[in-house]
């Protein structure tokens, strides 16, 4: 069997789903200027 087949376009890209895709946790509650505040909060909860 002689499998023939085409060059891929440029650019490719290769999609890979995923049942839970990555997303900034705190984007929806807090500001870039907050992080450190809301990293801070997390430090307490976590011990």
């Amino acid at each position: 069997m002689n499998d023939v087949y085409s060059a891929a376009p440029y650019p490719t890209y290769r999609l890979i789903s995923s049942q839970f895709p990555p997303i900034g946790l705190f984007d929806t509650v807090a500001t870039a200027a907050d992080l450190m505040a809301v990293m801070d909060l997390v430090g307490w909860t976590n011990d």
